[in-house]
C-alpha cells in the first residue's frame, strides 16, 4: 500500500532524509506515540513536565540510549521479516511522519504497515523486551503504555488495527491484534488536546 493511500495527512514523505537538528525540530512540533503515556501522566518512566520542557522550550533530555534500545533498533528489520514469514502477511516499513488530519498536533512514526488481504492494512508496531518483561505481555496483554501508543497510530493514521510483535528475552516471538478502541481514542485525543495547549500557551502542566 501506499502512503499516499492512508487515510491521513503526510508530513514528511521521509524522515531518513531530515537532518538530526531537523528531526528534533519536527518531534517538538507535536505528539508522537512514544510521547503519549508521558504526555497523559501515564509513564512510568517519564514525566509530564519533562515532555512539556521538550516541546515548549526546546529543553533537550539527557540521551538514554543504551544496548537494550541499540539492539532492538539493529533487530527491527529481522523481527519485521520473520513476523512476516510466520503470519503469511505482507508487512512494509514506513519511513513518514504521519499527521491528524483534524488535530495536527498529533504525529505518527510507525515501524511499518501489516496488509491483511481481508481487512486491508494495519498498523504494524515492533517492540523487544528483556526475558524480565514476559509478564507484562503473558495472556495477549499488551502493556498499557504501548496500547496508548497503538491507539494514537491508529487515531493518527486512520487505520483499524494494529499488530504489536514483540521478541521477548531475544528467542520468543509473538504478537497481538489490537482494535481500534473510539471511546480510548475520544479520551485520549482530549488528554492529548489539554497537554498540548500547556505547550502552545507556554505553561507547564500541573506537577
Amino acid at each position: 500500500m501506499n502512503v499516499l493511500t492512508l487515510p491521513c495527512e503526510i508530513l514528511i514523505q521521509d524522515i531518513d532524509k531530515l537532518s538530526y537538528q531537523d528531526w528534533l525540530a519536527v518531534r517538538r512540533s507535536g505528539i508522537g506515540g512514544s510521547d503519549v503515556a508521558a504526555a497523559i501522566g501515564l509513564s512510568a518512566w517519564k514525566s509530564p513536565i519533562e515532555v512539556w520542557e521538550e516541546k515548549a522550550i526546546g529543553k533537550m533530555q539527557l540521551k538514554n540510549d543504551n544496548e537494550s534500545m541499540r539492539w532492538g533498533r539493529l533487530l527491527e528489520p529481522l523481527i519485521r521479516e520473520e513476523f512476516s514469514r510466520r503470519s503469511g502477511l505482507t508487512v512494509q516499513s514506513l519511513r513518514s511522519m504521519l499527521q491528524h488530519p483534524v488535530h495536527k498536533f498529533m504525529l505518527a512514526n510507525l515501524d511499518g504497515l501489516v496488509l491483511d488481504p481481508v481487512r486491508g492494512p494495519g498498523v504494524l508496531e515492533i517492540k523487544t523486551a528483556s526475558t524480565y518483561a514476559k509478564a507484562d505481555w503473558e495472556g495477549g496483554k499488551v502493556p498499557d503504555h504501548y496500547m496508548l501508543q497503538l491507539q494514537h497510530y491508529l487515531a493518527v493514521s486512520g487505520l483499524e488495527f494494529a499488530v504489536i510483535v514483540v521478541l521477548l528475552g531475544g528467542n520468543q516471538l509473538q504478537w497481538q491484534i489490537v482494535e481500534s478502541d473510539l471511546e480510548l481514542i475520544e479520551n485520549m485525543i482530549t488528554l492529548e488536546a489539554n497537554f498540548w495547549h500547556h505547550v502552545t500557551e507556554k505553561v507547564p502542566p500541573p506537577v
